[in-house]
């Protein structure tokens, strides 16, 4: 900050006036003109960011060059002590924003300021210039009347509307490639500017077009739930009739709105001055309006003069709002009140703005993409996408849905696939008060999705002023391109990998596969195929493949994947869980869930399945601390409420392992995991009827897992049932030829039969199959009956498990 004395060029500091995102706004006093001047200057963070100085410079100039009576005037831009600054006229009044807080305006007065901003729009057009984020926050009504447009910060310069057919402008260049943009409120964009595509001077007119309809209404053209919902409005919906809202809306004056928001452009007015004329002719056709031209223009009715009682600052806030940069005021007037830093957040699934409903796998590919880059900054709780994929279309409110993942902040947006052109739009909002505090639109092509990917992260750390360190940097470091068909398969492989049913498992193989084909430097593929054969080999997933088939695949995989990019964080995690359940490399496991949580501190599953390593291993605390850290990166997700209640069975605490899981039923009653292990707490508790019908209720929800068929039978020997468990033994064995059935399971039935030879021989079949369920040995309960064997202390020496 500047202190009171400091001279820039000509003027004098007076005092500070407020920050913003992109500019630091001071009352100041031109000693060549002897007058008071609002100077704005670039904040230390960014004053050596070429960037952010190119956008200064260009807002200025773009300014500096519309002498106009309803545009904000620029005096001067200059250097001077290594800051660059702009000095600017200082208005007295009130924005358009919080006229409108009010309520509507009188039609009268309404086309008394639409005439005013059309004409200061189209000056700008004939210059070339187009202002791209029109809003009633960046429009000033002075005390005498005259309304200005502020901050030309996004503006962009085609060729001169005179001297260019409106359909050849130049294509527009997306805020998204100026890194700190803030855009503001949505509901004021135009269709092609939510679309990412060219846009020329008739952007300005569809939110003239928003402008005016809500100066006539009271109410916003375009208003969702969240801002994804606004920007489908945009694209899709029509408001009422301006004429239906307010009665005394005419109906030519409601055909210019309508007209103004046409969804093409070649429908709306061709040229601000052609706007400018109609809204002329409408006025000139109303004796009101005529009545209203001949008063001082000064003159208010007594709701606007209550409204502007008691702002004594009005000249701050004229400052403020002339160096808005898309929404200075509304940071500056709710930061006192607001919540500190933010120290988390919630990506919410992107929305789809492809015309390909199979593009679907996108979107939610670029969500879980954009969640993992950010969960690499050690500083920032950021919640997991099994989390947030619960919220795909919900009808919650921004509020709800943080107050329930215990956020600080939600990232919202959408994406959108045409060809080998991606686009992301993305936006930044406080929880606490559903303020939007940036919003960025992104445009790569599909070979370069990664780096994307990266941007958004970036941004988003910049936006909310999470300092990265050296390792965060590094973790972020921009990766390299991608082949857009290798990319694409593995995308698809993620998705089905996702659905997590054997079938889908094997769909996801197959395109891993053919993404490896397509390139085979590509570690992303390698990764999913690691993945897919783990899920396959793992009892406590699907166990459809034994152990000694499916695990190697697993692990050669993810050794070809770390070769290729050592910086995965989750292939490390997948190397680990496999040395864990099927080498019995304890150190080796360790190290490798150390490596995935150093790349990737906010990784929900690498802390999950460390969790498993600690307890296999005999260290409960660290496996419970480890357990709930899960659970706070991924508050809502099934398996991570599960797993916390399958730990507290293994602890022995199996009152709370059974509210655990019922707290996980709460969110989904027909999660078969959760009842599962409800049954086997019911088990120790000497309750087997209860246990019997919770497995049975698992068994119906997860049809075709052999794992919890054994585990039903293993609660009918225990509750006495021995003709049942015969028979479902019987079956078991009968379907092991063509299906793979855990070894450790059999032997648990035998334990629960009491047939303790057989129950051995099970094991040491296990221990020959690698079975994943022998790393539990020393915790879990339902070996108790023989572990007072020697045979059973030799089998935990064999494994390799810490005494």
């Amino acid at each position: 900050m500047l202190s009171a004395g400091t001279r820039l060029g000509p003027y004098e500091i007076l005092a500070p006036l407020g920050v913003g995102g992109m500019g630091e706004v001071y009352r100041a006093r031109d000693s060549r003109l002897d007058r008071d001047v609002a100077v704005k200057v670039l904040p230390d963070r960014l004053s050596q960011d070429p960037s952010a100085l190119a956008r200064f410079e260009r807002e200025a100039k773009a300014v500096a060059a519309l002498s106009h009576p309803n545009i904000l005037a620029i005096h001067d831009f200059g250097h001077d002590c290594g800051i660059s600054f702009a000095a600017m006229e200082l208005l007295d009044g009130e924005t358009l924003r919080e006229r409108l807080n009010v309520g509507s305006l009188s039609p009268r007065k309404a086309i008394d300021y639409a005439l005013q901003i059309a004409r200061g729009l189209g000056a700008a057009h004939e210059k070339g210039i187009v202002h791209r984020d029109l809003k009633p926050e960046n429009l000033f009504v002075t005390k005498d009347g005259r309304v200005k447009i502020l901050d030309f910060g996004l503006a962009k310069l085609f060729p001169p509307v005179s001297g260019t057919e409106s359909g050849t402008a130049s294509p527009t260049q997306t805020a998204g490639t100026e890194p700190g943009v803030v855009m503001g409120t949505v509901g004021y964009m135009s269709p092609e500017q939510v679309r990412g595509q060219p846009s020329d001077q008739r952007t300005d007119i569809f939110s003239f077009g928003a402008i005016l309809y809500e100066m006539l209404t009271g109410q916003r053209a375009f208003r969702g739930g969240s801002a994804v919902e606004t920007m489908n409005a945009i694209l899709k919906d029509e408001p009422p009739d301006a004429g239906m809202l307010h009665p005394e809306v005419t109906q030519s004056l409601d055909r210019i709105v309508r007209r103004c928001l046409e969804k093409s452009p070649a429908e709306r007015f061709e040229s601000a001055r052609d706007l400018a004329f109609a809204l002329s002719e409408v006025a000139s056709a109303s004796p009101t309006f005529e009545t209203a031209r001949r008063r001082p223009a000064g003159r208010r009715s007594r709701l606007v003069r209550l409204a502007a009682i008691g702002s004594a600052v009005l000249v701050l806030l004229a400052v403020l709002f002339a160096a808005n940069a898309g929404g200075v005021r509304e940071r500056l007037f709710g930061r006192a009140a607001q919540p500190g830093r933010i120290q988390s957040l919630a990506v919410l699934p992107l929305t789809s703005f492809s015309a390909d409903p199979e593009q679907e796998f996108f979107a939610d590919s670029m969500t879980d993409a954009i969640i993992t880059d950010l969960a690499r900054i050690g500083a920032l709780r950021v919640v997991s996408r099994t989390s947030v994929m619960r919220y795909k279309r919900t009808q919650k409110s921004i509020q709800e849905i943080a107050k329930e993942l215990d956020v600080d902040a939600v990232v919202e947006g959408s994406v959108e696939r045409a060809g080998n052109q991606v686009r992301i739009t993305a936006q930044l909002i406080r929880a606490a008060t559903d303020q939007h505090l940036w919003a960025e639109n992104y445009e790569r092509e599909l070979k370069d999705v990664l780096v994307l990917q990266d941007q958004v992260a970036r941004s988003i750390a910049r936006e909310i002023r999470v300092k990265l360190t050296p390792a965060d940097q590094a973790r972020l470091q921009s990766p390299k391109t991608v082949d857009p068909t290798s990319y694409e398969l593995y995308l698809k492989g993620r998705y089905f990998w996702g659905k997590r049913t054997p079938e889908s498992i094997q769909k996801a193989i197959e395109l891993f596969e053919q993404a490896i084909a397509a390139d085979p430097t590509n570690a992303l593929p390698y990764s999913g195929l690691a993945d897919s054969y783990m899920s396959s080999g793992f009892a406590f997933d699907f166990g459809s493949l034994p152990p000694k088939e499916a695990i190697p695949k697993a692990k050669a995989a993810a050794a070809k994947a770390i070769e290729i990019d050592d910086s995965l964080a989750e292939v490390h995690n997948t190397l680990a869980f496999a040395k864990l359940n099927y080498d019995w490399d304890f150190s080796g496991s360790e190290r490798e869930f150390k490596r995935a949580l150093e790349l990737n501190p906010g990784y929900a599953n690498a802390h999950h399945w460390y969790a498993h390593y600690l307890i296999a291993v005999g260290r409960p605390d660290e496996s419970l601390a480890e357990s709930k850290r899960a659970l706070e990166l991924d508050p809502v997700s099934p398996v991570m409420g599960v797993h916390l209640g399958w730990l507290y069975y293994y602890l022995r605490q199996y009152d709370r392992a059974i509210d655990q899981l019922n707290k996980t039923l709460e969110l989904d009653p027909n999660y078969g995991l959760a009842h599962w292990y409800i049954g086997f707490a019911r088990e120790q508790q000497g309750r087997y009827s209860e246990a019997v019908d919770a497995i049975q209720r698992a068994e119906n929800l997860l049809k075709g897992n052999l794992v919890v068929e054994a585990d039903r039978a293993h609660a009918l020997a225990l509750s006495g049932r021995r003709a049942e468990t015969e028979e479902a033994l019987r079956n078991l064995l009968a379907k092991s030829p063509v299906r793979y059935v855990n070894p450790v399971e059999i032997a648990l039935i035998h334990i629960a039969l009491g047939h303790n030879e057989e129950a051995f021989r099970w094991l040491d079949r296990g221990y020959e199959e690698r079975s994943d369920l022998l790393v539990y040995l020393k915790v879990d309960p339902r070996f108790d009956p023989i572990r007072s064997d020697t045979r059973f202390a030799a089998l935990v020496r064999r494994i390799g498990l810490p005494q």
